[in-house]
């Protein structure tokens, strides 16, 4: 039993593993010289929208004329493709980064008063040296795995409003082309009616992205894998699919959006009631769907497989799994999705 252990920890150490990090300074300028010609990159796109006030801006702009300490920012580096990306401190670098390129002015500083409405422009050429000279402390991790990009951004963020999920994910698997169309579909009409008005579901924090893609890694990805939760199916369902082409993402979503258009259209809009508003119910009855080759069979049966759905929610079976602790795990997933499927196919032969 010892020597399981052992042999687990290390693999698991092993699959998490990096090579040596890099501690590296830079100043201010230089990040903005390197941010601008493409060999740092900052993605505002995959996190959350940039949230600092002027008067937080200020806060770290002071911070640096007293010569206090910037906490240290995480980056990775990508040998292939020759760049660094900020991991974690993005809305710092950005902080600094605005007030360097004239994009706000100080207000609120309770130390250098004097400087306050001031522009970078409007600083003596002193100032403006000793700004864009500060040092900036780096902690450069060269090709991490993705295990341990997503554990990081899990760590870093244990503040009072952390990353969920889905917004590690963006910043993980961010070139991932079925993420990539998961975000470009989200805002679709008959999505947002499916998941945001019938299924009051909010994507203020991707939380529709996530339900999407979670439907396709019950769908599509290898749920005999070792790890069961839902965080770790999608993230080894989006891994599996590093190389997928385009053409086989339309194809994926050109299921999903024929499914939701289905549901929208031939079901009465009185189905959707208090059974199917959760998030693992839209999934069960999804996941059904995708697992009924003929759907024209749904449409010409469109009433009774109302009645089969409906049936199937209000089943023992049904509660039992949504009550259990481990309600997301693969084993409690496939139950639901399979209880549906099964009063399905009793009325479409």
């Amino acid at each position: 039993m010892t020597l399981q252990i052992t042999n687990e920890l290390i693999k698991t150490i092993k699959k998490n593993s990096y090579e040596k990090p890099d501690f590296i300074v830079e100043d201010i300028g230089t990040i903005d010289f390197k941010e601008k010609n493409g060999s740092l990159i900052i993605d505002r796109s995959y996190q959350r929208n940039f949230i600092q006030s002027d008067k937080n801006i200020s806060k770290y702009v002071e911070s640096v004329f007293l010569g206090l300490v910037i906490p240290e920012i995480q980056v990775y580096e990508n040998y292939d493709l020759g760049y660094r990306e900020i991991i974690d401190g993005q809305q710092r670098i950005l902080s600094l980064l605005k007030f360097l390129r004239g994009e706000c002015k100080l207000k609120g500083l309770t130390y250098l008063t004097v400087l306050n409405g001031m522009y970078f422009k409007d600083l003596p050429q002193e100032l403006q040296t000793i700004y864009k000279q500060f040092g900036v402390n780096m902690r450069v991790a060269k090709n991490p795995s993705v295990d341990y990009k997503y554990l990081l951004f899990e760590r870093l963020n244990v503040g009072s409003k952390p990353l969920n999920q889905q917004e590690v994910r963006n910043c993980v698997f961010k070139d991932n082309e079925v993420l990539k169309m998961t975000r470009r579909m989200s805002g679709n009409e008959h999505i947002v009616r499916m998941f945001g008005e019938i299924g009051a579901i909010k994507n203020d924090r991707f939380l529709r992205d996530e339900l999407v893609v979670n439907i396709l890694s019950i769908v599509y990805g290898d749920l005999s894998l070792g790890r069961t939760m839902m965080k770790d199916r999608i993230n080894e369902y989006l891994i599996s699919t590093e190389n997928i082409t385009k053409l086989e993402v339309e194809d994926i979503f050109t299921e999903f959006m024929d499914i939701t258009e289905l549901l929208l259209s031939n079901f009465d809009k009185s189905m959707f009631d208090a059974y199917v508003l959760k998030k693992s119910t839209l999934e069960s009855i999804y996941v059904a769907m995708f697992n009924i080759k003929d759907k024209n069979k749904i449409k010409e049966n469109a009433k009774d497989v109302e009645k089969a759905i409906v049936k199937a929610l209000k089943s023992k079976k049904y509660f039992d799994s949504m009550s259990l602790g481990e309600s997301q795990s693969n084993k409690e997933t496939l139950i639901r999705a399979n209880i549906v499927l099964a009063e399905i196919k009793k009325v479409i032969g």
